[in-house]
């Protein structure tokens, strides 16, 4: 009998769980986006309050009719042009679109460095998204705390954000919803009130003191295009949506509606803020987010107080957002060779109950947490203020955007069926891209790029590293191994589990030696690799397991060893030696953290073989860059030898 635990969740339930955790983070926007256009009009209200309003009014429907564009032309990515596995994201749209193409290499390598740089974008995107998130929650206690030194306060956050993920919120995920509900009811309902204080009142512009200084309308042009460079983190919600549509249980369904109740939210309230602005005879303060002030003009102190308390509480969940996404794209990275196994996917730990609190029994990447807080400690350092962020958190979201269409075009391309909707959003947002490197690039968005380089370095000698290993690693032919006829005709013990990753010759090795015994182990392979292919027939004694993809290789292989209890678990490493302590990250620490946690479940015995495996950094620098002459670096070779 199904009991009510065992039923699927309801589409109602998908979307509240939605805005709970995935969309927190675009929700927050709505706390500095008014804000944001605002900073840069307010030099042209300083001038003539009509040119103010002009440019603000234009700046803000600039910024609605992309958000519109590009949510209509990512639904039609949802529904057309995502993976079964891997659901959507900027990579994954280079990897569908690569996918489809044989006969032209070249174009082939180019989208799949497309795809790096749409990794690379993401994973420069959530420093920016905490650091941001954070110092506007901050900004937002303005009332609260008047003279408090925002930037430490901010700092002390990362590192409090950072120490509690060894702890788990999964306990807590349930509550998340109802900050979130009362943030965007809130600040509808002030902003309603707004509204309606200035028809009952009339039209009172705002007041802008001598400090501002003012611009003429000869700048109006080149101030609503800053100003739109500066509302661009309005469309988070697009990008965050299409990367995670496998997660709820409708998918693409339920993921398409919380996009357009978002777009719906975002478009009332932020018009509403922008109109009350001009329209309640605020005074200006630079130092008070626009939000807020409008809570202080309607409310008094306590109001101002109240809605302050609960933006700042809907920030540090979006801030909590990037602390679970960074390690998932990074584990995704490490998944496609992008990155150190040792980093991204092979450094899990399990959570500790928090005191009093609980916790949940999950898992947490400490490596992934503290490099998530460096970036975001060393952006909140050099860059002290929502404004200063804004530039380069809407270039690593518009960029990731671009690569998300561009893949999509060029598969368009391929089946000749062409969307007019697909060319519009793409020429809006590489319009946007430009726009923003234009307006923002010396105010902070080279941080952005600077970063996308690193990664994309990084990249490039991760997957040189692991190309290299596979083609000295001399892998048999898993049909071959699988067929292999010495290993056919036998009882197969389960009790004995041997895991491999490839037919290398140790495991052959040991296989031999194995069935001497007139019984073959339980192999295992835990497929990781989206573009593998299951063979289409398997022996008796080989499992291909597929590995999740939000899911780390230990914590998988755990659940696997507790659910079929062997006796004895072999593992059959082959070591690799070179290029200093750097290659612990790639391969030996992998080796290592899957040793202590296999041993906690069951005996453990590593096969180590003679064979070993050896990695020059002319190895290396030459696969990645091939046109270099080889006899550079024999003498090299020969002396570490």
């Amino acid at each position: 009998m199904e009991t009510p635990s065992d039923k699927p969740p309801s589409l109602l339930s998908d979307i509240r769980i939605i805005f709970a955790t995935i969309l927190t983070d675009p929700g927050s926007s709505l706390a500095y986006g008014a804000d944001a256009v605002i900073a840069v009009t307010i030099v042209l209200f300083a001038g003539s309050f009509e040119t103010g309003m002009t440019a603000t009014l234009t700046a803000g429907g600039i910024v609605m009719t992309v958000y519109l564009i590009a949510v209509l032309a990512y639904n039609s990515m949802i529904r057309h042009h995502t993976h079964p596995v891997l659901g959507g994201g900027a990579f994954v749209s280079s990897l569908i679109t690569s996918q489809h193409i044989r006969r032209h290499p070249r174009l082939k390598a180019f989208i799949h460095n497309m795809g790096k740089l749409g990794t690379a974008s993401l994973l420069a995107d959530f420093p920016a998204t905490q650091a941001i998130s954070l110092i506007a929650g901050v900004e937002a206690l303005h009332f609260v705390y008047p003279d408090m030194n925002r930037v430490h306060w901010a700092l002390v956050l990362v590192v409090l954000l950072s120490l509690i993920q060894r702890y788990g919120l999964g306990n807590l995920s349930r509550f998340m919803i109802w900050p979130v509900l009362a943030f965007y009811i809130s600040n509808v309902i002030i902003n309603l009130t707004g509204i309606i204080t200035i028809l009952e009142n009339g039209w009172h512009p705002p007041v802008i003191g001598d400090h501002v200084k003012a611009a003429g309308i000869e700048m109006a042009i080149p101030v609503i295009l800053a100003s739109v460079a500066n509302g661009a983190t309005l469309m988070t919600g697009v990008e965050v949506g299409y990367s995670s549509v496998n997660i709820p249980y409708h998918k693409g369904k339920a993921i398409r509606i919380s996009m357009w109740i978002l777009f719906s939210i975002v478009l009332c309230t932020y018009f509403m803020q922008l109109i009350n602005f001009m329209g309640l005879g605020i005074v200006y303060n630079d130092h008070i987010p626009v939000p807020i002030a409008i809570a202080e003009h309607l409310g008094g102190h306590y109001l101002a107080t109240s809605f302050g308390i609960i933006t700042a509480i809907m920030l540090l969940l979006a801030a909590q957002t990037a602390q679970t996404d960074f390690p998932l794209e990074m584990l995704r990275a490490a998944r496609s060779r992008f990155f150190p196994r040792g980093v991204g996917d092979m450094a899990w730990k399990k959570t500790r109950p928090a005191f009093l609190l609980g916790g949940h029994e999950g898992v947490y990447n400490p490596r992934a947490t503290i490099i998530l807080g460096i970036l975001s400690a060393f952006i909140l350092w050099f860059f002290p203020s929502s404004h200063a962020i804004e530039g380069m958190y809407g270039l690593a979201v518009v960029a990731a955007m671009n690569i998300d269409l561009t893949s999509y075009f060029l598969r368009q391309i391929r089946t000749r069926k062409i969307s007019l909707l697909t060319i519009v959003a793409l020429l809006a947002m590489h319009a946007m891209l430009w726009n923003i490197t234009y307006n923002k690039f010396f105010e902070g968005a080279w941080f952005i790029v600077v970063l996308m380089l690193l990664y994309f370095i990084v990249f490039q000698i991760s997957e040189a590293i692991y190309e290299i290993w596979e083609e000295k690693l001399k892998v048999v032919p898993l049909e071959l191994g699988l067929w292999y006829p010495a290993f056919q005709n036998h009882p197969v013990n389960r009790k004995h589990i041997v895991l491999v990753s490839k037919f290398h010759p140790g495991v052959v090795h040991f296989l031999r030696n194995f069935v001497r015994s007139g019984q073959m182990p339980l192999v295992v392979h835990f497929r990781s690799d989206p573009g593998e292919e299951d063979p289409q027939e398997m022996p008796e004694w080989f499992l291909n397991v597929n590995m999740p993809p939000d899911t780390d290789t230990i914590t998988a292989i755990n659940q696997f060893v507790r659910d079929e209890k062997p006796e004895r678990v072999h593992l059959i490493p082959l070591m690799v030696r070179g290029i200093g302590p750097i290659l612990n990250l790639y391969f030996g620490n992998s080796i290592e953290r899957l040793k202590y946690a296999i041993s906690r479940h069951a005996d453990l015995q590593v096969e180590y073989n003679r064979e070993r495996i050896v990695l020059h950094t002319s190895d290396i620098l030459l696969h990645i860059f091939p046109f270099l002459p080889a006899r550079w670096f024999r003498v090299q070779e020969k002396l570490h030898e």
